[in-house]
């Protein structure tokens, strides 16, 4: 299957992962394919962690007075706040490791040999 991106999103993308530029565009996906696999290191399942704690903490409330469709609405509210406040924590985790898997998977296909003429 042949990805065919705009070139604004070819732009967007060399912009966010700068790791991409020295890769030629047809090897692109299959690097960025590569790199989706690549594990968490400790450092970041570290950081998750922390800022899944720090996350819980910030959105705790307390529900003992309150009816029970106020008590509703307000778990509703705190889950929207938390899934929001969770993306802003593991974003920068996530493209971390995403720059992470994209230089190992560059520098394992510069490694590999060159196939002529299969």
């Amino acid at each position: 299957m042949h990805l065919a991106l705009p070139s604004r999103l070819v732009r967007i993308s060399e912009l966010v992962l700068p790791e991409l530029r020295s890769l030629p565009p047809g090897d692109r996906p299959a690097v960025l394919r590569r790199a989706a696999t690549t594990p968490f290191d400790a450092l970041e399942l570290i950081a998750i962690a922390v800022g899944l704690v720090f996350v819980t903490w910030l959105t705790g409330y307390g529900v003992a007075t309150m009816a029970p469709l106020a008590r509703f609405a307000n778990v509703i509210a705190n889950g929207a706040v938390a899934l929001l406040l969770m993306v802003v924590v593991v974003a920068p985790i996530q493209w971390r490791r995403t720059r992470r898997g994209v230089r190992d998977a560059a520098a394992t296909g510069r490694e590999r040999p060159v196939r002529r003429g299969a």
